[in-house]
């Protein structure tokens, strides 16, 4: 108990006598609790769950991979993992699935998973918090928002794809309530029915899998967050081949968003930090990237990081879990390049934090 008072999850109100704090009311919270459980915690087994040789480990989903890197990369003569099939996941796991077909076949996972989701944001900053991205003047259709225009209520604004249960559009509303449109959450019909049912909740839901043709036409925003780095090149490259067409119908209006980490390249900066000249013709637009600027020291800081350490670790993360990695500027340009997309500008929502890209479809020429 004293350690657990040190780490503030309890604290001591006189000898041998606790009362629980923030943290640890916080951790009765699904989407709270959930996290820990996804990453580290041996879960017990509830009395609806299948038997336990219908999961090849009894621990959680993460701590297993964690542990086999070593003996994997030994095995691959230190190679990085290139498969989403193929990686510390299934060697750790000993299984051929990804790991989201993983969760998909086994909703008690599947269930911890979007509920840690739901809350994975929470308390961070984001491109939606003022100052940052300059989403009115982005409206290629109409950049003088109108609530009262029922045109533009009734078109659709953006449309989140793989948005889990909702938090980013329920942040949206909180942020934006004056940009009129309708919102619409896309994922898989076993997410969009484990969310709440309330009528007002202010977005439509949607079962969709981002593997297959966007349904909805002509938005003026399709949200990707925390989706392509999931996924290796190919897998992504179908992710955005299948929403090409949805936006070429409305192009040059409708934007892709893709809000993920980008990796910095060299000590203390990326690459073009800062652009030297606005982006879709707007003046005093800088695109910002997810570190600072170079130092104005000539010296290199030798403690300094070519990246903060969330971005990092999430590198490593991924590695496990998915088999993949967190991408540099250079290599989401080449990707979207690939897919049919121009990357219109970055912006950065601060060290360590995701950034903002926003692509629009490149015409064939």
């Amino acid at each position: 108990m004293k350690h657990l008072c040190a780490t503030n999850i309890v604290a001591e109100t006189g000898p041998d006598t606790y009362t629980s704090t923030r943290m640890s009311k916080a951790f009765t919270l699904p989407k709270y609790r959930d996290g820990i459980r996804y990453w580290f915690v041996k879960t017990l087994s509830p009395p609806t769950r299948p038997p336990l040789t219908d999961y090849p480990s009894s621990y959680d989903v993460a701590g297993p991979s964690f542990q086999t890197i070593p003996a994997y990369l030994q095995k691959t003569a230190y190679h990085n993992p290139h498969d989403v099939s193929n990686g510390p996941f299934q060697h750790g796991h000993n299984l051929n699935l990804s790991i989201f077909e993983f969760l998909s076949a086994r909703p008690f996972y599947g269930e911890i998973f979007n509920n840690y989701m739901s809350g994975y944001r929470d308390g961070r900053s984001s491109w939606m918090d003022p100052g940052i991205y300059p989403i009115a003047n982005r409206l290629g259709d109409h950049p003088n928002p109108n609530p009262n225009n029922n045109h533009q209520k009734n078109a659709v604004l953006l449309v989140d794809v793989g948005g889990g249960m909702g938090q980013d559009l329920k942040d949206f509303q909180a942020k934006h309530p004056h940009l009129p449109g309708r919102l619409i959450l896309q994922d898989l019909t076993s997410v969009i029915a484990q969310m709440p049912q309330d009528s007002n909740r202010g977005f439509e839901a949607m079962a969709h899998d981002f593997f297959t043709p966007q349904p909805v036409i002509g938005a003026n925003f399709y949200h990707l967050h925390s989706i392509l780095h999931n996924w290796d090149d190919p897998s992504c490259l179908t992710i955005l081949r299948s929403l090409r067409p949805a936006l070429s119908a409305n192009s040059p209006s409708s934007k892709l968003l893709i809000y993920d980490f980008v990796v910095p390249n060299q000590l203390g900066r990326a690459e073009g930090t800062v652009s030297d000249k606005p982006v879709g013709g707007i003046p005093n637009e800088p695109v910002v990237d997810a570190v600072p600027a170079k130092p104005t020291s000539d010296v290199p800081d030798p403690f300094a990081a070519a990246a903060a350490w969330p971005i990092t670790s999430m590198d490593w993360f991924m590695m496990a879990v998915c088999n993949v990695y967190e991408r540099t500027e250079a290599q989401w340009r080449k990707l979207l390049g690939e897919a049919g997309y121009r990357v219109e500008g970055i912006w950065g929502c601060g060290v360590g934090e995701e950034s903002l890209i926003e692509a629009v479809v490149v015409a064939k020429g």
